[in-house]
């Protein structure tokens, strides 16, 4: 089998770099990697891959025997990643513009999660350790109609699949059945893995997320004690 080498030449790579920074991502922020191509079988060759460091997010530029592109990227706008094959340096380009957009995306909804789902601190823990005991019946009620509402603001993110829709249905479904027997400090803790887990999914960007963050600490911070200061001690 022979060998060839498809990498990108350096004025290439320095215009990948250039969108990615119009984006808003440092290009000291990335790092090339050289990788065997996936497409231009039977031949075997090199690729260049470009990373973002620390994480598994990156664009391969791939090609085929037949000098087609073959761009393959993660993260993509409503997946974990995307490819296309195409003819043209100037699509190759615009690819690249999409997912750093979709990359700067995922990076602040991250510090977004980091902060506002920071480890409680001793002070806050501590209060809510003393709401170890489940929910009365009249809370439970309460409680009910507050993630009914909560479930509506958060059905309401623009742009939602209908796949999206279900899941968060089902995350909601589950808060309720649990406020039925488990301690406010227990259902807390799954308020926020569900959160975090309906943020990441569904793909919200940082400000939506925030917005239905600030939403739900307003309309829950009465029945479970705590639940404000952990808010506010993420800021």
């Amino acid at each position: 089998m022979s060998s060839e080498s498809f990498i990108l030449l350096s004025s290439q790579k320095k215009r990948v770099l250039e969108i990615c920074q119009e984006r808003g991502i440092p290009p000291h922020e990335f790092e090339w990697e050289e990788v065997m191509s996936r497409s231009a079988f039977p031949v075997s060759g090199s690729v260049s891959r470009l990373k973002y460091k620390s994480t598994k997010y990156y664009f391969l530029f791939d090609f085929f025997l037949s000098g087609d592109h073959d761009d393959r990227y993660s993260p993509a706008k409503d997946s974990l990643e995307f490819s296309q094959c195409h003819r043209y340096w100037h699509i190759r380009f615009e690819n690249v513009g999409n997912w750093a957009s979709y990359l700067a995306r995922e990076i602040e909804a991250t510090q977004f999660l980091q902060t506002a789902m920071r480890v409680p601190t001793l002070e806050c823990l501590s209060e809510l350790s003393r709401d170890s005991e489940g929910f009365t019946v009249g809370e439970q009620q309460q409680l009910a109609e507050k993630i009914d509402l909560i479930e509506a603001k958060v059905l309401e993110i623009p742009e939602l699949l209908a796949e999206h829709k279900t899941y968060i249905r089902f995350q909601f479904d589950q808060l309720r059945e649990e406020s039925k027997r488990a301690s406010r400090v227990s259902w807390f803790q799954m308020l926020l893995g569900a959160f975090v887990t309906i943020v990441t999914a569904c793909a919200v960007d940082a400000d939506t997320a925030r917005g239905i963050w600030d939403y739900t600490n307003s309309q829950l911070g009465s029945l479970v004690s705590g639940i404000t200061r952990l808010g506010q001690s993420s800021t």
